[in-house]
């Protein structure tokens, strides 16, 4: 057996498992245990738009309430409370925030460490408004 036809294979397996180390590493951090989403979090969007969420964690259910502070079109300061419940699959947290008086508010996110959380907010007037949730 030839010595180049011997360690052909060893060179193909060596080259595929180094290809398929991480498919995106900068997307989801490597963090040692799966956060959860328990907790107070914090979120401000500027000086028009703050969140508050105070979620409880059950497995990969998420429940607990929220408070929302705004300015609607006309310049009047706004502040809503109500329910939350969603779920946590790490890294991705879905939840659905249900405001008082208006249509739930959709929220999507995903943790960039234990304690912060890159998010978006969807329906009830929202289109893809980004966030960045901070854990008390």
């Amino acid at each position: 057996m030839n010595v180049r036809t011997a360690f052909w294979p060893i060179f193909v397996l060596a080259a595929f498992s180094f290809r398929c180390s991480k498919d995106n590493p900068v997307s989801v951090p490597d963090l040692p245990l799966p956060p959860t989403a328990k907790g107070t979090w914090f979120a401000s969007g500027g000086p028009a738009l703050a969140v508050t969420l105070t979620l409880d964690q059950n497995d990969n259910n998420v429940s607990g309430s929220g408070m929302i502070q705004g300015f609607n079109s006309f310049g009047d300061s706004l502040t809503s409370f109500g329910g939350v419940s969603g779920t946590n699959t790490y890294p991705v947290v879905t939840l659905t925030f249900y405001v008082t008086g208006y249509q739930p508010i959709a929220i999507t996110g995903q943790f960039m460490s234990a304690s912060t959380m890159n998010a978006k907010l969807n329906q009830s007037g929202f289109n893809n408004v980004p966030l960045v949730f901070n854990k008390e």
